[in-house]
């Protein structure tokens, strides 16, 4: 049971979250407390980086107490340049779930090999979303 002082939950992730072609479990939620309005910000292809500044404005964005749900995706969803990184799409990432890595040979462009090799780091990613979570929940 949701308190009584909450009408509207807010849900957010990547496609587990917001899939048009299959049922998620974000559609689950939402059949479940059908009373509440139900706002999902998940999209396929969604980074971590993404998820909880959307969700963050769509909160401060409202006066009313509500409930919020997120499902966080892969490490190696990071966007550069306003652009997802080139894991995103692909079948054979898709079937493996490497959360914690990719592969240099998934690359598209220079700016991401670089990027990769030079820049990205699991544990440089895990911090910075460790960071913006504990940013979020302030």
């Amino acid at each position: 049971m949701i308190h009584s002082s909450i009408n509207k939950i807010i849900v957010s992730g990547c496609s587990f979250t917001n899939w048009r072609r299959q049922t998620t479990w974000a559609d689950h939620v939402q059949s479940n407390f059908n009373q509440y309005e139900f706002i999902n910000l998940g999209a396929p292809g969604n980074s971590n980086e993404r998820i909880l500044p959307n969700v963050l404005n769509e909160v401060q964005s409202i006066s009313d107490p509500c409930v919020v749900i997120i499902q966080l995706t892969g490490l190696d969803r990071v966007v550069r340049n306003g652009k997802l990184s080139p894991t995103i799409g692909s079948v054979l990432k898709s079937l493996s779930m490497n959360w914690f890595g990719m592969s240099q040979n998934e690359m598209a462009d220079t700016g991401w090999i670089n990027y990769f090799q030079n820049e990205y780091s699991e544990e440089k990613h895990l911090n910075s979303l460790l960071s913006s979570i504990v940013d979020f929940q302030k």
